[in-house]
């Protein structure tokens, strides 16, 4: 296999990586207002915990791909 076929098929496995965690963080947004609508702070705590490592894990995929990205909290 040359180079330039592992480096696509990184590429594409990466572009796959970024897609799961903007579902999983989309999850994770639908959870908290559900959570909160309901009035569970614990699940809300957790729910706001899981989100905050799927952004670290997409921010390190993208800088991967040499995107640099600032993650602020909501207030």
């Amino acid at each position: 296999m040359s180079a330039i076929t592992k480096n696509t098929i990184s590429k594409s496995e990466r572009k796959k990586r970024v897609n799961r965690l903007l579902d999983l963080i989309d999850g994770a947004n639908e959870s908290i207002e559900l959570s909160r609508e309901t009035g569970s702070e614990f699940l809300v705590k957790q729910y706001l915990h899981l989100k905050k490592k799927y952004l670290d894990e997409l921010s390190a995929v993208l800088a991967e791909f040499n995107v640099q990205i600032e993650i602020k909290e909501a207030a």
